[in-house]
């Protein structure tokens, strides 16, 4: 078990990959792992001297906000989950969960692992599922659900009978 100082470092660490990630995939920037890891810190430690309850109302990565093209903010009084799946080298799938209010702010983010073998669609699907999960668990209205796979969306959007081990997403 991690301690709190050490977790909150993980998640700030992780959400500067997945961050890079992003640039480089949609905006074809490469951020040095140096400079993710200093922005990331920098980002843990305002969070930590404002407190929960008092960060600034504006973008996490607001030193980076020119470059953030690809994010389109939802309307106001919605939120938008942006969603992401990964395979990794082991075989897991990786979900990556974003949620944002209409100023770009986060109000929260989480990664998931999972087994089970399938395509990238499936990888998706079980991102979309997490999505819902967290949605419903912490009693969220109105909410746009943002991810990268035509195939999912169209499906979900169709209301399709899907008979592929992520058809159970797509019905739900």
């Amino acid at each position: 078990m991690c301690d709190s100082e050490s977790l909150e470092k993980i998640v700030a660490i992780t959400y500067g990959i997945w961050y890079a990630r992003n640039q480089t995939i949609f905006q074809d920037k490469c951020l040095p792992p140096s400079e993710v890891c200093s922005i990331a810190l920098a980002q843990l430690h305002e969070y930590q001297s404002f407190g929960a309850n008092n960060l600034p109302n504006r973008p996490v990565m607001s030193g980076r906000r020119g470059n953030n093209t690809s994010w389109s903010p939802p309307p106001r009084g919605t939120l938008k989950m942006n969603v992401d799946a990964h395979l990794s080298s082991d075989g897991r799938w990786f979900s990556g969960l974003v949620l944002r209010q209409c100023d770009g702010s986060t109000i929260g983010a989480t990664t998931r692992a999972h087994t089970g073998v399938g395509d990238a669609v499936f990888g998706e699907a079980l991102g979309l599922n997490e999505a819902l999960l967290w949605i419903e668990k912490i009693g969220l209205g109105r909410v746009i659900i943002e991810l990268d796979s035509q195939i999912l969306v169209n499906a979900v959007k169709k209301k399709s009978r899907v008979r592929k081990n992520w058809g159970y997403v797509v019905q739900r």
